[in-house]
């Protein structure tokens, strides 16, 4: 028995992405080949710069039905939504909850099976490294504090 649990182990990566082209296309992939859900807590400064960056990925997973949960921290009061947001927010497999608090973390978790963590919550989608992991301890707490906020 002790080897089955050496083997589960082994099989859990915790990999530091480098920051620009390759952790924008990591995330992409990663948005493009969910099946079931994409849950985001994220800063309303990222969240406009993910609107254009991630377009294709994001249409790409709600072509699929893939439910997606954005929790987005420090948005300005009374700054109207952006037209090329706007789509995204109407549709009826996103569900977008504004939460009014310092944004400390970005991550995002796919289909319950892996996550990225940004190292640096306030420099721009390509400025800052991510840490991605597949360890299911660490996404089921990342997802349990995301649905205790949610």
């Amino acid at each position: 028995q002790n080897t089955k649990i050496n083997s589960i182990k082994e099989k859990d990566q915790f990999i530091l992405v480098p920051r620009k082209k390759q952790l924008l296309h990591r995330i992409s992939e990663a948005m493009s080949n969910s099946e079931k859900t994409i849950k985001v807590i994220t800063s309303w400064k990222r969240h406009l710069q993910a609107q254009r960056i991630y377009k294709k990925a994001l249409n790409k997973a709600l072509l699929k039905n893939v439910k997606i949960q954005v929790l987005v921290t420090e948005k300005p009061k009374h700054v109207p939504l952006p037209n090329y947001v706007k789509s995204f927010h109407d549709h009826p497999n996103t569900e977008v909850v504004v939460f009014e608090a310092p944004s400390k973390v970005i991550e995002i978790i796919i289909d319950d099976k892996e996550v990225f963590l940004i190292t640096d919550p306030s420099a721009d989608l390509a400025e800052a490294p991510a840490l991605w992991s597949n360890n299911t301890s660490l996404i089921e707490a990342l997802k349990t504090c995301f649905d205790v906020i949610f």
